[in-house]
């Protein structure tokens, strides 16, 4: 039982991971766009926002992970 733990915590990092750099993509290609015509608050919006997006994936991985341990008896 605690092997099958250990293999969903690693699916759910590596899902979370895939995420994130699927978001951080187009924030890049966006910011690289912005940065040859600079307007520093939308720039701050865009990484701002990115963040507020990281978190949210994180804190969803979090209770799919916790429900999934519910789940799995111990």
């Amino acid at each position: 039982m605690v092997f099958q733990k250990n293999i969903l915590t690693v699916i759910i990092i590596l899902i979370s991971v895939f995420l994130f750099v699927i978001i951080d993509r187009p924030v890049e290609h966006l910011i690289n766009r912005i940065v040859t015509n600079p307007t520093s608050e939308f720039i701050q919006f865009i990484f701002v926002f990115s963040l507020i997006v990281k978190a949210v994936i994180i804190a969803v991985a979090i209770k799919i992970l916790l429900k999934i341990r519910k789940i799995i008896p111990q």
